[in-house]
């Protein structure tokens, strides 16, 4: 911390002392995949079931998958979320997403979307 006596500096500078060195840090997102998105029980018990892919070398971690249901106007009307704790590599897995009540509006289209942290 630099202390300034309340003072606002109107400028700084800074130097390398030793060489920088830049790391990339590997984007994890695009290494998973979500695929065969089906839809079922929409007029009693609502169902989602999909597929989901690590197509790395690296165990990815900390998965957050969520469902999204529209309606026919393009609006979401039901959402759904699930966690995957750890997702070896090259490896699938199926996740279900569920209601507890029928869908008021008839679906139309279904989103499902996945976050993971840069960091694990």
């Amino acid at each position: 911390a630099i202390y300034t006596n309340e003072i606002v500096p109107a400028q700084t500078f800074f130097e390398f002392t030793k060489p920088f060195v830049w790391s990339l840090t590997p984007d994890k997102r695009k290494d998973i995949s979500i695929s065969d998105i089906k839809i079922s029980n929409t007029e009693s018990l609502p169902r989602i079931d999909a597929t989901l892919s690590n197509t790395s070398i690296l165990n990815i971690s900390d998965i957050e998958v969520v469902a999204i249901v529209f309606d026919t106007n393009d609006n979401a009307v039901a959402v759904s979320s699930t966690f995957v704790e750890s997702l070896p590599d090259r490896s699938s897995r199926d996740i279900v997403f569920t209601w507890p009540n029928k869908f008021d509006l008839k679906p139309s289209r279904v989103e499902v979307i996945h976050r993971v942290p840069l960091e694990n």
